[in-house]
């Protein structure tokens, strides 16, 4: 998992679908054979308050979609958390 602050969604995806074509371009070499490498990534944006377990399953999620999608690919998740205030309402 990386953790982008102050990258917007679109720079985040840009960099995982850069780390996904970078992976597969470099297939395993086992016993003389080149053997394919790829790699699903899954890509969120999430603006206030977030905490690390919330942001790794809204991850899971956006790599689950890809992984749904055919594999080797990237999806994203968009996500924006509320911050709910705990103020009185006046009467």
């Amino acid at each position: 998992m990386l953790i982008l602050p102050n990258t917007d969604i679109d720079a985040a995806k840009a960099l995982g679908e850069r780390i996904r074509v970078t992976i597969g371009d470099y297939p395993l070499l086992v016993e003389q054979q080149n053997i394919p490498v790829t790699a699903s990534v899954g890509v969120i944006s999430a603006q206030g308050q977030a905490d690390v377990d919330g942001l790794y399953s809204e991850a899971s999620r956006a790599l689950f979609r890809a992984k749904r999608s055919g594999r080797n690919r990237m999806a994203s998740v968009e996500n924006t958390p509320v911050q709910i205030s705990s103020m009185k309402a006046s009467d």
